[in-house]
């Protein structure tokens, strides 16, 4: 079918559009700063048209988002590579950019699951202390302290980070404890308020919990499976 002369005129502005814009950027890329803020410029009238047409009815809102794309290109400038159709990059951002604005920004987590309560020898390492096994504290201590720093660097990006802490479980993991004897299971057992270890299943269920974007405000936390061992 033959194209209209609109269609053919449209086709040769962005074939022009991607040649100018390719052209700037890679000069702005090589150290050119001129033609890197003509880049801007003519990339930011490009991005006004392309808010302005999905924001009719909130037109106050296009500079905001054409600033924000801005920044989100020049910090991504590194990103681009000479082969990338850059009217293609350029868009892909702003999209991005629209999507945050229109949706929120996007959600994620980070759990990490530690040992919290253990058995008399050696309970609780990272919140209880043992008095042997420094070297097992000591790592549980960081993974309680990383949690926390990183909860509190990564909070404002929308990323949570928090633990998971079982107690006991009821896994092969006591019978390094009790050497599999069941008197010394039961004694084990007798410690917990619950009457009873811990199932891998509830372990999961806790971190698919905090894994879940309802529980999107919990961050630096780490949350005790263990049938109330740590509140005694």
């Amino acid at each position: 079918m033959e194209r209209t002369s609109s269609e053919r005129e449209q086709e040769a502005n962005s074939v022009q559009t991607e040649a100018r814009l390719r052209w700037l950027l890679l000069r702005g890329l090589s150290g050119d700063k001129v033609g890197y803020r003509e880049f801007l410029a003519a990339t930011a009238m490009h991005l006004r048209a392309f808010f302005g047409r999905r924001l009719i009815h909130r037109s106050g809102e296009v500079e905001g988002l054409v600033q924000k794309a801005l920044t989100s290109i020049h910090n991504r400038r590194g990103s681009y590579s000479a082969h990338m159709p850059v009217t293609a990059w350029i868009f892909a951002i702003a999209q991005h950019e629209l999507g945050i604005y229109m949706h929120g920004p996007p959600r994620s987590c980070t759990i990490d699951v530690k040992s919290q309560s253990l058995p008399p020898a050696m309970k609780s390492p990272g919140l209880v202390d043992p008095a042997d096994g420094s070297v097992f504290t000591a790592s549980e201590h960081a993974a309680e302290g990383i949690t926390k720093s990183a909860a509190l660097e990564s909070a404002p990006g929308g990323v949570r980070v928090n633990a998971v802490a079982p107690g006991l479980v009821a896994t092969e993991m006591p019978n390094r404890f009790d050497g599999g004897d069941e008197q010394a299971k039961a004694g084990l057992i007798s410690m917990i308020p619950a009457e009873r270890a811990t199932t891998p299943d509830e372990v999961m269920q806790r971190t698919v919990f905090l894994a879940n974007d309802k529980a999107h405000y919990p961050t630096g936390q780490s949350v005790a499976v263990d049938g109330s061992f740590l509140a005694q």
